[in-house]
């Protein structure tokens, strides 16, 4: 498949965006004022240090050395700087990576927190350390000037950066900050490119349709050119690419850590929506609607309805005895109707003086695991319909419904579904 390049090789510059560029920097230029032209070794600042060209010795390129270049893109820049100017910048990455941490695509607050009070490994978003380490000591350098001054830069608005990138910076009056290649797209770019024989970095020539900024930054991998640069870095530049690798994963591992747990909290609260059935009345009433329906996997009102209680069509709400609702006995016929195959129990607790064998609530607690059951406990001197289902205890009645645990609860029944329920 061509590249970009190539394709652009096979059409005619867009003489309309050219002439419209030229005008612009005619203005500019007449302007008198210095002007800097922002050159980081990219195909847009190619671009524009070419359409300048006719004003060559009246403005100079202008670049951050941030100490982690690519070595051809370096000489590439100080080649063009030999022959405009070159104001050069310094800024410490490594420095910056120490204090703000890795810069990543993605990251997490835990890892970003300041004050020494991160979780390991440190992270950064990308786009702030290039902001104080690229554009940062040109933001300084045109503030610090003693008069007017014009900043040329070639980012476009394809490139979706907010505010258009260094555009955006907070300047004082003096500083003049314009982005003649605003309305370009990438085809127009490498359309220019090809027409007019600009040479770029060697990286393009194999297929890096992008500038390369720090040679071992690990947020490059996340950007679109990453599987190209990937391959070019391989044969060129082995060793960095490790580091740059080592980097991104240990931003990876971190995010992914964070992402697992929250992927488990949305799957339980995803199964904890469909692990009940809430009670809709106050008081007493229908616990024993809610906790069959959460046990037997039914709706509210095929509970309500099997019981003998259906629900009012206005109000939702079910047709119950004044003053009580359904006790364990009176679900049993509903049950036997509705072919659920299940068990009905009391407990020794129940009625301590009762002559039957009757289990204890330890012992009907031993067989709960694996089945899903109706649960009768005795609270606030009255009886208290609670599910089991899928080994948690449900109380449909509460704010958080599964805030008792069964170890904590003394049994006095249970409707104990034997199969085939939920």
């Amino acid at each position: 498949m061509p590249s970009l390049l190539q394709i652009a090789r096979t059409l005619p510059a867009n003489k309309g965006k050219v002439a419209a560029t030229q005008a612009a920097l005619a203005k500019i230029f007449g302007r008198d004022e210095p002007v800097m032209l922002a050159f980081s070794g990219g195909k847009d600042g190619a671009v524009l240090t070419r359409l300048c060209e006719p004003y060559a010795g009246r403005f100079k390129l202008i670049w951050t050395n941030t100490g982690l270049n690519f070595p051809h893109v370096e000489a590439f820049i100080r080649e063009a700087g030999a022959r405009y100017g070159l104001i050069e910048l310094k800024s410490n990455v490594a420095a910056d990576w120490r204090e703000n941490g890795l810069p990543a695509e993605a990251l997490t607050v835990a890892n970003a927190l300041g004050d020494g009070c991160h979780t390991e490994p440190k992270l950064q978003a990308w786009v702030g350390c290039c902001a104080r380490n690229l554009a940062g000591p040109i933001r300084e350098f045109l503030c610090h000037h003693g008069g007017p001054i014009t900043l040329l830069h070639g980012q476009r608005r394809e490139d979706k950066a907010p505010g258009l990138g260094m555009s955006a910076m907070s300047v004082p009056d003096h500083v003049h900050v314009e982005a003649p290649l605003a309305e370009w797209t990438n085809v127009d770019i490498f359309d220019f490119v090809a027409a007019e024989e600009v040479p770029l970095p060697e990286h393009y020539g194999e297929g890096v349709i992008d500038s390369l900024d720090c040679r071992v930054c690990p947020a490059q991998l996340s950007l679109p050119h990453a599987p190209r640069m990937v391959a070019y870095m391989k044969d060129r530049y082995p060793a960095e690419l490790q580091i740059m690798l080592t980097g991104a994963r240990r931003a990876h591992a971190a995010v992914n850590a964070s992402s697992r747990r929250l992927a488990g909290v949305i799957a339980r609260a995803r199964k904890d929506e469909k692990l009940f059935v809430a009670q809709r009345t106050s008081g007493v009433g229908d616990c024993m609607i809610a906790a069959l329906a959460t046990a037997a996997g039914i709706s509210y009102e095929e509970s309500a309805a099997a019981l003998g209680f259906p629900c009012d069509p206005e109000t939702g709400l079910p047709d119950l005895p004044q003053g009580r609702g359904v006790n364990i006995n009176e679900a049993t016929l509903p049950l036997l109707k509705m072919g659920l195959p299940f068990a009905t129990t009391m407990t020794k607790e129940s009625d301590p003086e009762s002559p039957a064998m009757l289990p204890s609530s330890d012992e009907l607690k031993a067989i709960l695991p694996g089945r899903n059951a109706v649960l009768i406990i005795f609270e606030n001197e009255e009886g208290h319909a609670l599910a089991w289902k899928d080994g948690r205890v449900v109380d449909a009645a509460a704010t958080d419904p599964f805030h008792r645990r069964l170890n904590d609860l003394t049994l006095m029944g249970a409707i104990i579904f034997t199969e085939g329920a939920g």
